[in-house]
């Protein structure tokens, strides 16, 4: 991304983003080991890596070329890891020499090796000096702006994010800016502030926009200090509605026993009453787990449930890769123990239950697999406490410990799954 634009200060979009949305070091090295960086037009086309430079072709060439001379900064949006990573490197060249440094040292090896040989100083101290870099960006660049409302709103903090976005002048905006400006207010309900951005949008993009605008016309708002619930229901069942909201959110954080310092400040849910507007509601307004503070929730869901598989990923800022764990956690909240112990008692005496170490390799009906992860999960909550759900649940993430649920088992716990079905066998499936 330096090479691709080489003019550009990507400080500028780190210098705005909340602190809670920047990743590790750690994760950023994850993050390459796992290919889940966006490849840039130098990768594809030009560096000495590139496929298409070791063909030789002049088609390849002259495809770069072309790209390259019409991108501008808007069609190189990246996410904020890509951001992020072009942050480090262009940290790296200022700090140890520019380009001529890089290319000394570049060869063979990992991405902690190559730093490592960079005179930026010890390893260990990167990433608060990179950060007090970013920290002292010229704050003035016209791209800030933009950036800083972007990652309020990806950050959560939606309320921040309609507020800087409502500061904007309609019909002056770019298509990404335009785009942002409505989801932001719409966030917050503020749906004639979304519907007029959407309206002096550029013919691009201008007649999506009013459409999710639309879809919230004549929406209401219920609210209740942390707590906002927004619907196209009457103002009588949105009470109704917020009352069900603040039950399930408690009884959630009560069950996961999270402290209220670790939980988002202010909680939103939108309610649809069906399941095809909820999906589309999550388009228009996309949040991620690790930073959710919106939720979108139809008639069919169970809001305990909603919350308790969402939370984890917010407290620990990781999404776990794990299904095994994600669904067992889901079963204890969803299905009474009791219903739980006899659905499992049940497959055993059917002849329908299977060895626990192959649960997760398919072959099981989704409401057998439920059962058995859930009564997992149980032995486990009811064995160790609550408290290692977290340690489990980062433990999983492909941007975190990057391993299957036996391996955090194991680790964590120091156990096996072996080990919990014979305990459940014995200890907790009591079967008439």
């Amino acid at each position: 991304m330096n090479i691709t634009f080489p003019e550009r200060d990507f400080h500028v979009p780190l210098a705005a983003a909340p602190v809670r949305l920047l990743c590790s070091l750690e994760d950023l090295f994850k993050m390459e080991s796992i290919d889940q960086f966006q490849k840039t037009l130098y990768q594809q086309y030009q560096s000495p890596f590139s496929a298409r430079l070791a063909m030789g072709t002049f088609e390849g060439i002259g495809e770069f070329r072309s790209m390259s001379s019409s991108i501008d900064d808007e069609s190189s949006d990246y996410d904020i890891a890509d951001l992020q990573a072009a942050s480090l490197v262009q940290y790296l060249i200022d700090c140890g020499g520019g380009l001529e440094a890089f290319r000394a040292i570049w060869g063979p090896g990992t991405t902690q090796a190559l730093i490592v040989r960079l005179t930026c100083g010890p390893l260990a101290d990167l990433f608060e000096e990179w950060l007090a870099t970013i920290q002292a960006t010229d704050i003035t660049a016209s791209e800030y702006e933009y950036y800083h409302a972007r990652f309020l709103f990806e950050a959560g903090d939606t309320l921040a994010a309609a507020q800087a976005t409502e500061t904007w002048t309609p019909g002056h905006l770019s298509s990404s800016e335009s785009l942002l400006a409505v989801r932001a207010q719409l966030a917050v309900g503020n749906f004639a502030a979304a519907t007029q951005f959407s309206a002096d949008a550029n013919d691009a993009t201008s007649t999506t926009l009013q459409e999710w605008a639309s879809f919230y016309d004549g929406w209401g708002q219920a609210v209740d200090g942390q707590l906002t619930v927004f619907g196209s229901e009457s103002d009588a069942v949105l009470e109704e509605r917020l009352d069900e909201v603040r039950w399930a959110y408690r009884t959630a954080v009560d069950t996961l026993e999270f402290s209220e310092s670790d939980l988002p400040e202010h909680i939103t849910v939108f309610y649809y009453e069906s399941e095809a507007d909820c999906k589309l509601g999550a388009t228009i307004i996309p949040v991620s787990n690790a930073h959710r503070t919106v939720w979108h929730i139809g008639a069919q869901d169970n809001m305990v449930e909603e919350f308790v598989v969402t939370l984890p990923s917010f407290v620990t800022k990781k999404e776990t890769a794990s299904n095994l764990l994600h669904t067992g956690l889901s079963a204890i909240v969803t299905i009474n123990r009791d219903e739980l112990i006899s659905r499992g008692c049940d497959m055993v005496r059917s002849g329908e239950w299977i060895p626990f170490w192959r649960v997760g390799f398919g072959g099981l009906p989704d409401q057998l697999f439920e059962v058995q992860t859930g009564l997992m999960i149980l032995y486990i909550v009811e064995t160790y406490g609550m408290g290692v759900i977290p340690d489990l649940w980062v433990a999983t993430a492909r941007i975190g410990g990057g391993v299957s649920l036996d391996t955090a088992i194991h680790n964590v716990l120091g156990i096996s799954r072996t080990d919990i079905e014979q305990e459940v066998l014995d200890s907790v499936l009591i079967c008439e």
